[in-house]
């Protein structure tokens, strides 16, 4: 991220594209929202409740992969309702595609996926099934596959570690514990 608005500008840029990109896409939600119930208070009530968090906007103020991260879910989630309205491949093609890319920006949202392949269901034939289960399974191989590509081409080397390990693990193998009660007893007391 910080090398493409490098290329555009100067990464000092970063946060208020980012910034940017998460208004855009929570817009993009509530209109596609207000596009699929057609109720315009509702719609109000719904994007209200998706733009009213504090630590949303927190996080957006800085250079945090959250922000980020709720850009590329909202688009994920207004990608789904629009499949819900028209079930195709190509719109689970879409929702495998800014899976990807979320799943590039913050590795814990690999879960993605998993959407994406029950999102298939919603397909009518067979064959339009299997389409969107192997575009949901392409777009997973691809977006684990881009981390030891880039340092193939980097560094001359795949070895890398899994983008899943570093973004789902670090956070509970890295994360201080709970402090335990010394006195097993003592949780039966």
């Amino acid at each position: 991220f910080l090398w493409v608005v490098n290329l555009f500008g100067s990464p000092v840029l970063a946060v208020t594209v980012q910034q940017l990109l998460l208004i855009m896409s929570l817009f993009l939600l509530g209109l596609t929202f207000y596009r699929w119930s057609g109720r315009p208070i509702l719609s109000v009530l719904f994007q209200l409740g998706v733009v009213l968090s504090p630590q949303m906007w927190k996080f957006s103020g800085g250079m945090h992969p959250e922000a980020l991260g709720t850009a590329t879910v909202a688009l994920w989630c207004a990608q789904l309702i629009r499949t819900f309205q028209t079930p195709s491949p190509r719109a689970i093609g879409f929702l495998s595609v800014i899976a990807a890319l979320a799943m590039l920006v913050k590795p814990s949202l690999v879960m993605l996926f998993v959407g994406t392949a029950v999102a298939s269901f919603l397909l009518q034939t067979s064959r339009e099934l299997g389409v969107g289960l192997i575009l949901a399974a392409a777009g997973l191989i691809i977006s684990l596959a881009v981390t030891p590509l880039a340092n193939l081409l980097l560094h001359g080397s795949t070895a890398s570690g899994s983008p899943v390990a570093r973004g789902v693990l670090q956070h509970t193998l890295f994360c201080t514990p709970s402090k335990l009660p010394t006195d097993p007893r003592s949780a039966f007391g």
